[in-house]
Order: structure tokens, then C-alpha cells, then sequence
């Protein structure tokens, strides 16, 4: 079953080719541009199969969910959640492939974290909802089992990627270790302070929807 790579990018002229090219001796890639200010736009329309321009920057949320959107609207069954700066191996995504067919969704638990609150976010998580690692970017989604949940999913609501865990009890996931290579550039979301504030304050109106008390 063909596989539908899925690589939100904002600025990643240096390594996108690469990535680009590796992806697609396995599957199909497309390349949702965050309305990236380099050449990251003319090459993922050279390298990519589909390619998709945000008409400003949107965010990493929105271009995860409009590829998303895009993919299922195109019949792909798998989509597989990449990310452009070189973080990530084809090698874990065809782990967590081998795995989808029994699942609605495979997360991809890293070995490193970005941020000190990403560490936080997830001993929550796992204590919670057993998810390891919410706030990674490799995810695989069964896109036939998730359909209406995709169709649903609303653009404009800024949810960092953490929107999954809203379907906590309804879908059946696993979690599968993968490696994370060190950033060679800042993260696109941001550095600062208020970045990891905001992060936390989105998953804490997830754990009020499902009346945490945390």
C-alpha cells in the first residue's frame, strides 16, 4: 500500500532535497509550504509529487492538517507526518507503517526532546492518556479509520499538533521509538519562552475537555 509522506516546511532550502529524494523510493511526498522566504518553495515543486503553498505563514498545525485533508480528499489510505529539517529517518517511518493496519494511529516516541516542556507535556500525557510523546512530528495516520475525524478537523484552531489527543478513547493507537536527530537549524516555531507557554496552555484545554485535574 502506497505510502503519502506528509512535510510541513518553512525555510528548509538545505535539506529538503535530500529528504525529498530519500522519501520517495518509498512513497508518494508532499510538501505543505508555510510560506517559506528561501528557495524551499522551488525546490519541493521540483522534488515533491504534490506540492502546496500557504498563502502566509499559518503555522505548523495548519499545514499538518490541510496536508492531511488533502491526502485523504486524493484516496491515500497511510500518511505519514515528516518533518523538513532532518530530524527524522525513513527507516522509523517504515516502522511505524508495519504497525498501521491494526492501528488508527502509530506515534512516533522520540529519543530527544527540543524543548523542556515537551518533556513535561509528555509524562503527562503518558500518565493520562498513555501517549509517550504528543508533540513529536512523526505520526502515522490510518486515514481510512480516521476519515471523519480528519474531515472534521478545523484550520484556524491553533492546536500545535496536539489535536489527536482530542480523539483519546475513541481510537486505537500505538506508540513506537524512534530516533531523533539533532536540529541543524532553529526551530521554524520558535525558541523563545512564550513558544513553550502557549504549547502548554493548548494541552491544558485538552486535559479540561476531558476533565483532568492536573
Amino acid at each position: 500500500m502506497k505510502i503519502a509522506f506528509l512535510l510541513p516546511a518553512l525555510n528548509e532550502e538545505n535539506q529538503i532535497k535530500k529528504i525529498l529524494l530519500n522519501l520517495k523510493k518509498k512513497g508518494v511526498t508532499l510538501v505543505i509550504d508555510n510560506n517559506s522566504k528561501d528557495n524551499t518553495g522551488k525546490i519541493a515543486k521540483k522534488y515533491s509529487d504534490y506540492y502546496l503553498l500557504n498563502s502566509k505563514n499559518k503555522g505548523y498545525d495548519y499545514s499538518v492538517k490541510r496536508g492531511l485533508k488533502f491526502l485523504l480528499d486524493k484516496k491515500f489510505k497511510i500518511a505519514i507526518t515528516f518533518d523538513a529539517d532532518g530530524q527524522h529517518n525513513l527507516s522509523d517511518a517504515l516502522k511505524l507503517k508495519k504497525k498501521i493496519h491494526n492501528f488508527d494511529l502509530i506515534i512516533g516516541n522520540r529519543n530527544i526532546y527540543n524543548r523542556n516542556i515537551e518533556e513535561k507535556i509528555s509524562k503527562i500525557s503518558y500518565r493520562y492518556f498513555k501517549v509517550k510523546d504528543p508533540l513529536t512530528g512523526m505520526k502515522c495516520y490510518n486515514l481510512q479509520n480516521l476519515d471523519h475525524r480528519i474531515k472534521d478537523l478545523k484550520l484556524n484552531e491553533r492546536d500545535y499538533g496536539l489535536f489527536f489527543l482530542k480523539w483519546m478513547g475513541e481510537i486505537k493507537f500505538k506508540n513506537i521509538k524512534i530516533i531523533a536527530n539533532k536540529k541543524i537549524k532553529k526551530s521554524s516555531m520558535g525558541e523563545r519562552i512564550d513558544v513553550e507557554k502557549r504549547f502548554y496552555k493548548v494541552f491544558c484545554k485538552i486535559l479540561d475537555k476531558f476533565e483532568i485535574k492536573y
